[in-house]
């Protein structure tokens, strides 16, 4: 609905969205949603143009940021209870944080509206001339496969290496619990080579993911495609790719490894690393071809309802800790 006068007051309140031109009277423009401040309705479609694309770069930095953290907990969570400790320190998390947080927002969240949505116009006109509600979920069927093999993939990775990883890289084995990070001398020991294996992978896997996560298509299997429309996602790309090798490198020194935790790694141990990144762009696309029906009983983080597994697990852990301190109640 679209009005600039008194009598288009109600109206324009009424409307699902309201429209009022910047030369409107005030009460039009305090009822109504949008306020045109240029008087040109090409601006409406700018509107709808640049929201879309911000609802859509949305689900994408989420898509990335939950592959980072379901893996991330749970290698941690496993590597500290089985080993005595994680095989990330806190230096290297506050590194991963900074990828999956701020440099993943500005990479994945800057994607210009022309990007997507000529993959989406191949795909159909009623794909992108849908409508998008203010209800409409922001974590859908779609990145729950791509979030499930890619954790998936990452999982297997970093537990063959964490627990095999000995086995592959060096002549001799050692205990995983007990053997330190550095002998003697204060230099870095096989343990430390491997974890530094470890984190080295699991950034390449999530640094090659980041490019996974632009493209949200059901059916689209070309990754690259408008892999050049956005040029803050290659500043950020090759400032995190030039950071991560800087690391491996400063490792060399006593200062470096020391502060840093990680050890240097010979040419083969880090291009080992870098194809076990490159292999999550294959993965994603075989991941692509299984139907999104098997992924619809996903648990719903946005639903205000509490029928979901997790809220009906959570209510019956309450209901038998009444229970029991009842019971105690009487027997005290």
């Amino acid at each position: 609905m679209t009005g600039d006068s008194i009598s288009d007051a109600m109206a324009l309140k009424k409307a699902s969205v309201g429209l009022c031109m910047g030369s409107g009277c005030q009460v039009a423009k305090d009822n109504s949603d949008l306020v045109i401040l240029d008087n040109d309705f090409l601006s409406i479609h700018r509107a709808i143009k640049w929201g879309r694309i911000t609802f859509e770069n949305v689900s994408k930095f989420i898509q990335f940021q939950l592959t980072v953290n379901i893996s991330l907990c749970t290698v941690v969570f496993v590597s500290g209870a089985t080993l005595g400790r994680p095989c990330f320190n806190v230096i290297q998390l506050l590194w991963i944080n900074l990828i999956m947080d701020i440099l993943g927002a500005i990479a994945i969240g800057t994607e210009p509206p022309d990007c997507s949505h000529k993959v989406l116009m191949e795909e159909g006109a009623e794909a992108n001339s849908k409508r998008i509600s203010r209800k409409d979920k922001i974590v859908l069927p779609v990145m729950w496969r791509n979030i499930i093999g890619q954790v998936a993939y990452q999982l297997v990775v970093l537990f063959t290496l964490i627990y095999l990883g000995q086995f592959m890289f060096f002549e001799k084995s050692f205990n995983l619990i007990w053997s330190p990070q550095r002998d003697e001398y204060s230099q870095p020991t096989d343990r430390l080579v491997l974890d530094t294996i470890v984190f080295h992978t699991f950034i390449a896997m999530n640094l090659f993911n980041m490019i996974n996560s632009r493209v949200l298509a059901e059916k689209e299997l070309n990754v690259f495609k408008t892999l050049f429309n956005n040029f803050f996602f290659w500043v950020v790309l090759i400032f995190e790719v030039g950071f991560q090798n800087y690391m491996i490198w400063v490792a060399d020194t006593t200062i470096g490894s020391a502060l840093l935790g990680i050890a240097p790694l010979t040419l083969t141990q880090n291009i080992i690393c870098w194809v076990l990144g490159a292999l999550s762009l294959p993965v994603w696309v075989a991941f692509k071809h299984i139907p999104l029906e098997k992924f619809g009983s996903m648990p719903d983080i946005e639903s205000d309802s509490n029928d979901d597994f997790f809220s009906k697990k959570y209510r019956e852990a309450e209901e038998r800790y009444e229970q029991n301190k009842n019971r105690m109640a009487k027997k005290l």
